[in-house]
Formats: structure tokens, sequence, C-alpha cells
């Protein structure tokens, strides 16, 4: 009998296609039992809620500084991350007379700090709008 390498090849590369599918009796229930991530969460550089933190509060600090305002800065409401060349910050925060602003920061890999969005009256806009 004459040795067919090629054949061969193919046949178990086949076989092998036809063992990893399946036989396509579980697909529906696996479509069900796959988790869609929330907006940002596990997608590489995307924005994801952080903790307040020691580089969060730094980052408004260098924002609050700027600013022509007589209240006092009270608390950081909402605070979020973006990984890029550095990290971007995006940060609610609230002053002593109630108001709440929010800005963007970018801290670069050398810790300098550049507001990337200047503050504006209001909360940060939703992580995920509504479609």
């Amino acid at each position: 009998m004459k040795d067919y390498p090629l054949k061969r090849y193919a046949m178990i590369m086949v076989f092998s296609g036809l063992l990893a599918c399946g036989d396509g009796s579980n697909t529906a229930s696996q479509a069900k039992n796959t988790k869609q991530p929330a907006c940002g969460e596990g997608i590489p550089g995307g924005w994801v809620n952080i903790p307040v933190s020691a580089e969060a509060e730094a980052a408004l600090d260098s924002v609050v500084k700027r600013m022509n305002i007589a209240a006092k800065l009270d608390k950081i409401v909402e605070a979020r991350s973006q990984v890029v060349n550095g990290v971007n910050y995006a940060i609610a925060f609230q002053f002593d007379d109630g108001s709440v602003w929010h800005t963007e920061v970018h801290r670069s890999l050398s810790n300098e700090y550049t507001m990337t969005k200047p503050a504006a009256k209001g909360g940060l806009p939703p992580l995920c709008p509504e479609n």
C-alpha cells in the first residue's frame, strides 16, 4: 500500500477540527452564559471606576489650584482612570458650598499633571451611555 503523507495530514487536521468544534448542541447554552463586559471593564485602555486614591487627589489638586473659586474642596464624589501613555483621570468633586464639578487630568509617565478638560459644573457623564 502506498503512503500518502499529505492525505494523512489532511485527514488528521479535519478530524481534529471536528473534535474541537463538537456537535454544536451546546452553542445556544454557551451563548447564554457568555457575560458581556461592562463599558470599559476588561477593555485595554478603557475607562474604569476607581476608588479615591492619592493619585486621583494629586491630579485634582493640580486643577483646583487653578480655579478662581472662593469655596474650598470638600470631597471627591467619583473617580475614573484610563491607562494610556500615563494615566487619564476623570474626577467629579464637590466644594463646601455644595457645588459639584468635574474635570479630566492626564498624568504623564514622569508624573506631570496636565488638565485635558477644564473643570465644568455637574457630575461626570455616565460611564456607559444608555442606547
